[in-house]
């Protein structure tokens, strides 16, 4: 949690840029001028086509915290202009933000836009997008509730800086108060989240703690599983109209096991926040006579621990040099390890199992510190750079029983790992790699996938016998060859090419523990064989994968893995599939990026075996480790 210090930090200076007079600048746009800004480039987004908008030379535009070049994501998916419009003007910050629903291809998409104008050019787009949202009611989100668009009398305005400050007591009332006590909420107020009303709720048949008021609901304790509301930005003041917008991120490291409920009864916590999760919230505060009377906000889960990439000046780029950095990046692929004795104290096939068995060892108790890690020992999971201790390492609650499959190379001193444990009481795939350098874990790289996240089986008893078994001297591939062969798959995958990828008749291959390929109980392409499933022409949704990353291999068991991020742009509404059309849908029409580590198992150049794991993160995420 955020301590008194730190709170004291970020409402001094939330105070302190509220009080600060802004560049002349920032004021030369008024406020038709920003809404004005605001519609045409929505219109632009519509048209598909930003050539004529008026852009800063250093223009920047974000979806869900991921870059994105202006002819990509919503670029490409964009369909329908919001009829729900909602503006929020700040003529001092030169900002604007627009809350709405928009159409990605066939999908009601609910979306909120800052914008910052700079000498009535556009500089900055920051677009949130409930993409796939499971809780969402669209019917709530018609046009906006008339509290939002009515002018205060001037007795019952208040200052930037005390808005910002009202706005500011929310968050520190959910992250370290866990109470009511210091907010100012009015007695009416009402919260509504992705157009679900979930305080002070008029509906009789909502549940009990949606039908309380606001300050009822913070009294009760229960936001003691929001452990950190970080990054607060306070982005849009309309004095005028009592209207104070802010950004943050709702950090559940899942370590809670118990929060408040309704008539003071503690309950235990469940799923999905007993396991870590982060929320990117846009959230929109009506403050009347200096108290919170309506709140309005747009709710997205991304990756546990990501920040909001406008933290920092140096991750800005332009979008053309966005688009060449893809461009070298798609081409670029990682070779194989070189051929070279590795040195005298390096560490061997059973010394890198050991270091496996000792991290997992310290990650069911909890406590990173029984494991070898190095003093700058870099961690990600799911693609986040995250601080040892946290995320899984505070609620994995049981280690491998059964399934458990570890690839060594002492050549690079990687070693990969697939399993299934438990987090919390309920069954994960953790998979991943972890570096070993002087008798120390140097990186550790991992994708979990949680129950109930929808794609996922958890019913494997042990490894197919044929990963570990030796492969005859006659029929090993060089390390070079191993990469080959993974390479043709992933181009067959990416370029959507026919009998490019090499496979034995006997190949199948295991996703999130489910079987994608040769099933004998599949149906459709999850029936079909690894070749006739890759040259089927359905992936063709793939449309990159970017970086490719080898980084362990095995020429003794035939084995490659590799760190892969693949990027689906949300443009293809079909695939054809044996001569017939296929209609797309759901995930695949709109933009997603998964990050999968994959594992295959060569013998004579053909693939018998693959294994992977996948998440879907926002759409263009890096892997942490580019």
């Amino acid at each position: 949690m955020t301590g008194d210090a730190g709170f004291t930090r970020v409402l001094a200076l939330a105070l302190l840029t509220a009080i600060l007079p802004y560049p002349a600048r920032a004021q030369e746009c008024s406020r038709a001028c920003l809404t004005g800004l605001m519609d045409t480039f929505l219109e632009a987004l519509e048209a598909r086509d930003p050539s004529d908008l008026p852009l800063a030379p250093s223009m920047r535009y974000t979806e869900n915290g991921q870059d994105i070049a202006l002819d990509d994501g919503l670029w490409k998916t964009f369909t329908r202009s919001s009829g729900y419009r909602l503006y929020v003007p700040d003529t001092d910050a030169g900002q604007v933000v627009f809350l709405g629903v928009i159409g990605e291809n066939e999908e009601s998409v609910i979306a909120h836009f800052r914008m910052k104008v700079e000498g009535r050019q556009i500089a900055e787009v920051e677009a949130l997008l409930a993409r796939g949202s499971t809780m969402a009611a669209l019917e709530n989100l018609v046009e906006p509730k008339p509290i939002y668009l009515e002018t205060l009398p001037p007795d019952q305005r208040r200052s930037r800086a005390d808005m910002i400050a009202i706005t500011n007591a929310y968050f520190t009332g959910l992250d370290t108060e866990n109470s009511g006590a210091n907010v100012p909420f009015h007695e009416d107020c009402q919260r509504q989240e992705n157009g679900v009303i979930l305080a002070n709720s008029p509906d009789p048949d909502a549940g009990e703690m949606q039908r309380l008021g606001c300050k009822a609901q913070f009294d009760t304790g229960f936001s003691t599983i929001v452990t950190d509301v970080r990054e607060r930005r306070f982005v849009a003041i309309d004095e005028e109209r009592g209207l104070s917008y802010a950004l943050v991120f709702f950090d559940h490291d899942g370590s809670p096991k118990t929060m408040g409920g309704v008539g003071g009864v503690t309950r235990d916590v469940q799923a999905p926040f007993n396991r870590p999760m982060t929320l990117m919230i846009g959230e929109l505060f009506k403050i009347v006579d200096g108290r919170i009377r309506q709140i309005e906000a747009i709710i997205v889960q991304v990756p546990y621990g990501m920040p909001s990439g406008w933290g920092n000046a140096e991750a800005s780029a332009q979008p053309a040099q966005l688009a060449a950095q893809r461009a070298a990046t798609a081409s670029a692929r990682s070779p194989a390890a070189p051929e070279a004795s590795p040195p005298a104290a390096a560490c061997d096939r059973a010394c890198l199992r050991d270091f496996v068995d000792r991290y997992v060892a310290a990650l069911v108790a909890n406590d990173h510190t029984q494991a070898p890690f190095a003093a700058d020992a870099k961690f990600t999971e799911n693609a986040q750079v995250l601080e040892l201790g946290d995320a899984l390492w505070r609620t994995a609650s049981a280690g491998p029983d059964g399934y458990e499959l570890v690839a060594a190379d002492p050549m690079t001193g990687n070693a990969a790992f697939y399993m299934i444990m438990e987090e919390s009481g309920s069954p994960i795939w953790l998979t991943g790699r972890l570096q070993v350098e002087n008798a120390e874990i140097t990186e550790l790289e991992t994708v979990v996938v949680r129950s109930g996240g929808g794609f996922a089986g958890f019913d494997h008893e042990r490894p197919d016998p044929l990963w570990n078994e030796v492969v005859p001297p006659e029929r090993r591939n060089t390390r070079e060859e191993l990469v080959d062969a993974a390479e043709r798959y992933m181009d067959a995958l990416e370029q959507n090419l026919v009998d490019h990828a090499r496979f034995d008749e006997s190949c199948n291959r295991l996703e999130n523990g489910v079987v994608t390929a040769n099933n004998p109980q599949g149906q459709g392409i999850g029936a079909m064989t690894c070749r006739d499933n890759i040259n089927s022409g359905m992936w063709v949704y793939i449309t990159e994968i970017a970086p490719r990353r080898y980084l362990v291999m095995d020429e003794e068991r035939g084995l490659v893995m590799g760190m892969f991020m693949f990027h689906h742009d949300g443009s293809h509404d079909h695939a054809i599939v044996d001569g017939e059309r296929v209609e797309y849908s759901g995930a695949t029409r709109r933009p997603f990026t998964t990050v999968i580590p994959e594992m295959f198992k060569v013998m004579d150049g053909r693939i018998y075996r693959i294994t992977a794991s996948m998440v879907a993160i926002p759409y263009r995420s890096d892997s942490g480790w580019d």
